[in-house]
């Protein structure tokens, strides 16, 4: 079982082993809901002809760069078929993995940006205390941040 099933099936069954990263977890994750009531409250509404893609089904956030590699993207807002914009949401409490979360939205989202000539925005919605260090590396790579 991989890693990232264990934890599912240990929160799931109410078997949480490390409490303070099932917090991080669901707040992670309520503020990504947050983010996606947002949009689509605001943007959808008012621009019906983009729709909002997130998680697994037939408009998932799931997207392929031109080697093949998939990326996971917390929100991805189409017009039609077409990425137009990618959004990542995360919060940290720990600065020791800021950089290495920074470097792998970067690379993601510069990879997909290159696929996808439609892309024309994207965002990373931060949320801890990040360092400059890893605010900058998102930006060299083009990226807004909040």
């Amino acid at each position: 079982m991989s890693k990232k099933n264990r934890k599912k099936d240990q929160i799931s069954n109410n078997q949480i082993s490390n409490p303070a990263s099932a917090v991080g977890e669901a707040i992670g994750k309520l503020a990504e809901e947050q983010v996606k009531e947002i949009i689509l409250n605001y943007f959808i509404k008012k621009y019906p002809q983009f729709r909002l893609c997130s998680g697994s089904g037939q408009c998932s956030g799931k997207l392929r760069d031109g080697k093949g590699v998939s990326y996971d993207v917390d929100i991805v807002i189409k017009k039609g078929d077409d990425p137009v914009a990618l959004i990542e949401v995360k919060f940290l409490r720990y600065k020791k993995h800021m950089r290495d979360k920074a470097s792998s939205i970067a690379y993601a989202l510069t990879n997909l940006r290159r696929t996808y000539p439609t892309i024309t925005y994207t965002l990373a919605i931060l949320l801890g205390n990040w360092t400059s260090g890893s605010k900058d590396l998102l930006q060299k790579a083009e990226v807004d941040i909040i």
